[in-house]
C-alpha cells in the first residue's frame, strides 16, 4: 500500500509540476499586458511533512504557494505576503482568464482593478473582463471608462442626503445615460460635445470587439 501511494503522489506531483509551469508561464505573459511589465508569477511546490514513514500526506508529497514579484531584480516571494490591492486583483483577473475554460458560473468580483494602471492597460482589462464575462458573472468597480465601455450593463452608484440623512441608490444605466456617464469618466465634471462623441467610440470599439470574436459577448 505504501509503494502504491508513493506512485500514486509522484504523478499527482509530476502532474503539478507540468501545470504550475504553463499557468505560471501564461499568467506573466497576461501580466505583461496588464501594465505590469516586469511581473512575474511562479507555482512553488514545497514539501510536506509526513507521519509515520508515509510516504506523503494527505493532500500528496507538497505544498502548492503562488510566489509574485512585480519588479526586476525581486525574487518572486508568497503572494499574499507582496501583492498590493491593485497588483492583487490584477494577478486574479490573469489567473481567472488562464482558467476560464476549466469553470463556469462562478461570480468575480473585481475593485482596484485598475489602480496604477494607465490607459493603454485599461483597455486590456476591460477586454479581459470581456473575455471573462462569457463564462462568469463580473462584476467590477472602476474609474476609468474603457473598461466601463466593455461592460454588457454599466451600474452607476448615487450618494444623496436628504432630511439629513445620507442614501446610496445603485442606478442601471440605459443606453444615452451610459455615453453620458462614460463621457463624465473621462472629461470630468464639464461634459462636452467631444468627451461624448469620444464615449460613444468607446461603446463602439467594444461592440466591434464582441463581434469580431476578440472579447465574447459579456454576461455582466
Amino acid at each position: 500500500m505504501r509503494a502504491q501511494l508513493a506512485a500514486d503522489a509522484e504523478v499527482l506531483s509530476a502532474g503539478r509540476r507540468d501545470a504550475g509551469k504553463r499557468l505560471a508561464r501564461e499568467v506573466s505573459e497576461s501580466l505583461k499586458k496588464l501594465d505590469l511589465p516586469h511581473a512575474r508569477l511562479e507555482v512553488a511546490l514545497e514539501p510536506v511533512d509526513r507521519a509515520d514513514a508515509m510516504p506523503c500526506a494527505a493532500t500528496g508529497a507538497e505544498s502548492v504557494e503562488l510566489r509574485f514579484s512585480a519588479n526586476a531584480g525581486e525574487a518572486p516571494r508568497a503572494l499574499r505576503k507582496v501583492a498590493s490591492g491593485g497588483e492583487l486583483s490584477r494577478v486574479f483577473l490573469a489567473l481567472k482568464n488562464a482558467l476560464r475554460t476549466s469553470e463556469r458560473g462562478a461570480v468575480l468580483v473585481f475593485d482596484e482593478v485598475d489602480a496604477g494602471i494607465g490607459g493603454r492597460a485599461a483597455d486590456r482589462v476591460g477586454a479581459l473582463l470581456a473575455e471573462l464575462g462569457a463564462a462568469h458573472q463580473v462584476l467590477c468597480i472602476t474609474h476609468w471608462p474603457q473598461i466601463a465601455a466593455a461592460a454588457a450593463v454599466q451600474l452607476r452608484v448615487v450618494k444623496r442626503t436628504q432630511a439629513g440623512r445620507t442614501h446610496t441608490r445603485v442606478e442601471r444605466l440605459g443606453p444615452e445615460e451610459r455615453v453620458e456617464e462614460l463621457a463624465r469618466m473621462a472629461g470630468g465634471a464639464r461634459v462636452g460635445d467631444a468627451t461624448r462623441a469620444h464615449a460613444r467610440e468607446l461603446l463602439r470599439g467594444a461592440a466591434r470587439s464582441r463581434s469580431k470574436g476578440t472579447a465574447p459577448p459579456p454576461r455582466g
